[in-house]
């Protein structure tokens, strides 16, 4: 079974936290990274603001008929146990157990890929309002520093 513990997918750059799903039975996990390779793609496949079946028709369309280059690179890591050392040693990571795991877990697949913490914990909400402002649906978003120069940069590139 693969379950994407973030509950979405990301832009390749940043790692959200997770979700309790799948930490808190406490059973072992093979974590994967997926990272998303696109060409010069029209769609992508961590926009979430779009349902699976547009997300999938739009990507199909773009590769079909755009043959355009579409491949995801997967990285598999150990299994991982939950055990009583990790959980002792790590307790001021949350203060539930499953947050614990969760954040184990998390702390091994962002020292394994070139992603970073998610730095503001955007919800579906914020990622609309991002998606709007980019997409030139909306003329204001208040962001970090980084992140809104990069989004202005992105701008910028699709109106040129």
């Amino acid at each position: 079974m693969l379950i994407f513990p973030e509950g979405s997918v990301t832009n390749n750059k940043y790692l959200m936290p997770f979700k309790r799903g799948p930490f808190v039975a406490e059973k072992t996990v093979v974590p994967v990274l997926l990272t998303y390779e696109v060409d010069d793609c029209l769609i992508h496949p961590f926009i979430d603001t779009l349902s699976t079946v547009q997300t999938t028709i739009l990507t199909q369309c773009a590769v079909l008929l755009h043959k355009q280059k579409f491949r995801i690179r997967v990285k598999f890591l150990p299994p991982f146990q939950p055990n009583p050392y990790l959980f002792k040693t790590h307790e001021a990571r949350g203060d539930e157990r499953w947050k614990v795991f969760a954040w184990a877990v998390r702390d091994a697949m962002l020292k394994n890929s070139d992603m970073k913490e998610e730095p503001n914990n955007y919800g579906h909400e914020e990622r609309v309002k991002f998606l709007a402002y980019l997409g030139g649906k909306s003329k204001t978003y208040e962001l970090e520093p980084e992140a809104k120069a990069e989004a202005e940069k992105a701008r910028t590139k699709k109106h040129n």
